[in-house]
């Protein structure tokens, strides 16, 4: 009985954390979105705020920080330095944050994150995020479509 118990208070909880962002539906399944960016293998300097974010931040903001239906993608042009800067991160993980430019709820204060982990977690998603603009400052430009009857 008590596995029983334990095993539905895991999924109420998981169910809780991605309706808090927006990311479930009324049953508490996760909402799908557009594939995830693959950064690549994660250098050893980032692990441990791959881990982190993994844990506290892709349930929201996806794999990598690419988005989905519960949060927006940390890897957009909006999120990028300087005009995101470090603190805005630090301010929005400690404090929460209004929703701003994407139509999501309201992001809460990550309290399973302590204000020591903070400059790997931004680390890593800094360095996601740089790879995410390198990919895309080498994707060929799209090819205009052809004429109709060409």
């Amino acid at each position: 009985m008590r596995d029983r118990r334990s095993h539905l208070a895991s999924r109420l909880l998981l169910a809780g954390v991605l309706a808090g962002c927006g990311g479930a539906d009324a049953a508490g399944r996760a909402l799908s979105g557009p594939p995830p960016f693959e950064p690549g293998p994660v250098p050893p300097e980032h692990a441990e705020g791959a881990a982190l974010f993994l844990a506290n931040c892709s349930g929201c903001h996806g794999q990598s920080g690419s988005g989905f239906a519960g949060g927006p993608p940390l890897l957009d042009t909006l999120y990028l330095a300087p005009r995101f800067p470090d603190s805005a991160i630090r301010r929005a993980v400690l404090a929460g944050t209004p929703r701003r430019h994407w139509d999501f709820d309201d992001m809460p204060a990550v309290r399973t994150v302590r204000p020591h982990e903070l400059p790997v977690l931004i680390g890593y998603i800094r360095w996601a995020q740089d790879r995410w603009v390198a990919a895309r400052d080498s994707s060929p430009p799209p090819q205009p479509a052809p004429a109709p009857g060409a």
